[in-house]
């Protein structure tokens, strides 16, 4: 549970708290109101303008809910939303490492580069609509099974507009490690799929890619001192006969994470997925994931009922309970079906929506591995075999990188739809795990880096990041403090000294 002295956060859940009643009861009174129909019957009409008041009520309640959610302190960064001094942000970045924050507004797509030595910017040449459509195309030919030939010129196309500028401006030169902050529709985009056609070469096999849902959220995850400790893994698979894969997942993890607990069918529970985070260092969760587009705060893990007399337990683990949480596991696994997404199918422009994994990092995880669709079983059990063998020498970012490589030299499973998908919300840092090696840089044998300048870029909670706000965008806006500078083209910000 929470500490005595954790004032803000229990402020910020009993925030939650009113917020879960409020839409719980709104879900009800609008299908009372449905149920209705278009009766105009005297009765009728009363009660009608009885659930219509009641609703209007809980409505203005969840309003002002989240109204003291966006008032929040520093320790609800990560979900209220938080502006923080760019001075922070260079001084969390490691050598090698850049942030690339995308900003989609009405009119125009902006990139913000951040190192521990520059910060730089430019206006990308693509529409916001022309942006959404590519990004729809590159998801639906990467979530499904084919050859790499249907989906290169889509991949390569989205690589040149977001990428490329950053790259022949020189702002990557040197960098391994890249730390993307999505906005909008590119939260749906797989960016370690990227590929740059001049070399023949997919993003992630020159640097690896980690996502974090702002700037500010970056600052926090590295504010705190990470574990050092053996990988103790406990895996949960609930509906194994459902769904096959899963249990060849929790098979590779106990074949290649000495000590893990694993756990199938009836004893999967919500309770056992609730009790590891103060045991194991990471928690996989092989299950399904569902996704609830209308209050996020109901997307769930669907795990087995443990005592239905036990309040909580009811085998739906929901947004809502996570951020209750105090998860303890420095990493997180969700290998569900889509969760690593906002409402499915819903590509909007300026609206972050609160998924799975990003409810875990605010309970308290470093990283989560997430999934933007599901894979086939056997495709996903290698993945995970790959992944967590490469984990007992190497941080999660590197381990999901190398996993990615490994699928990418298979003959099998060489195409996106195995790889892709994965993706890593975290703090992104390297560290040194237990085992007491260094975790191996993606260089060349010389040591220099491969990436390299090239020559001739109705009730939903959503995230939201608050600073300066450019004329023309929607309001979303960058979360870390930039001089006020105003620049149609490529640009160095420089900083006070």
């Amino acid at each position: 549970g929470l500490s005595d002295d954790d004032t803000p956060r229990r402020s910020l859940l009993a925030s939650f708290a009113t917020r879960e009643r409020s839409l719980r009861r709104i879900g009800e009174l609008e299908q009372q109101l449905a149920l209705l129909g278009d009766d105009a019957s005297f009765e009728t009409g009363r009660l009608r303008g009885r659930l219509r008041r009641e609703l209007g009520d809980q409505q203005t309640e969840f309003s002002d809910a989240l109204a003291r959610q966006a008032e929040a302190p520093r320790s609800a960064t990560m979900l209220a939303g938080a502006r923080v001094e760019v001075t922070e942000l260079r001084r969390v970045l490691a050598p090698r490492e850049a942030l690339v924050e995308y900003l989609i507004g009405a009119e125009r797509v902006q990139a913000f580069v951040v190192t521990r030595d520059a910060i730089h910017h430019t206006v990308l040449a693509v529409a916001p609509e022309d942006l959404m459509t590519r990004v729809r195309v590159a998801r639906d030919l990467t979530g499904r099974p084919g050859p790499l030939e249907g989906m290169s010129a889509v991949l390569a196309g989205l690589h040149g507009i977001l990428l490329d500028p950053l790259r022949q401006a020189g702002w990557l030169d040197a960098v391994d490690r890249l730390v993307i902050v999505p906005h909008g529709m590119l939260s749906y985009l797989p960016f370690a799929a990227l590929r740059d056609p001049a070399r023949g070469r997919f993003l992630v096999e020159d640097v690896t890619v980690s996502s974090t849902p702002s700037a500010a959220t970056l600052v926090v995850l590295r504010g705190s001192t990470p574990p050092v400790a053996p990988v103790r893994v406990r895996a949960l698979a609930p509906f194994p006969q459902q769904l096959p894969g899963t249990a060849v997942e929790v098979a590779a993890i106990a074949r290649f994470v000495p000590g893990a607990e694993t756990i199938e069918g009836a004893d999967a529970t919500e309770a056992a997925a609730r009790e590891p985070g103060r045991q194991a260092s990471v928690l996989h969760l092989a299950t399904h994931g569902v996704l609830n587009p209308d209050n996020p705060l109901f997307s769930r893990m669907d795990l087995r009922l443990s005592d239905p007399s036990v309040d909580g337990n009811d085998g739906r683990l929901e947004v809502h309970e996570i951020l209750g949480l105090e998860v303890k596991s420095s990493l997180v696994y969700l290998s569900g079906c889509e969760t690593g997404l906002g409402p499915i199918g819903i590509f909007t422009r300026g609206d972050d929506f609160v998924t799975l994994a990003q409810s875990f990092l605010f309970a308290g995880a470093r990283a989560v591995v997430a999934t933007l669709w599901r894979i086939s079983d056997g495709g996903a059990g290698i993945f995970v075999q790959s992944f967590y063998r490469n984990l007992a020498h190497a941080d999660p970012s590197l381990s999901l990188a190398l996993a990615q490589r490994d699928m990418i030299r298979s003959v099998a499973h060489s195409s996106p739809y195995y790889w892709a998908g994965q993706v890593l919300t975290s703090d992104g840092a390297a560290t040194k795990q237990a085992r007491g090696t260094e975790a191996p840089s993606p260089r060349t044998a010389n040591g220099s880096s491969r990436w390299r300048r090239s020559t001739p870029r109705s009730h939903v909670i959503r995230w939201k990041s608050t600073s300066i706000r450019e004329p023309d965008q929607v309001p979303r806006e960058r979360d870390f403090v930039l001089p006020e500078v105003r620049s149609r083209g490529p640009a160095t910000l420089r900083p006070a000294p």
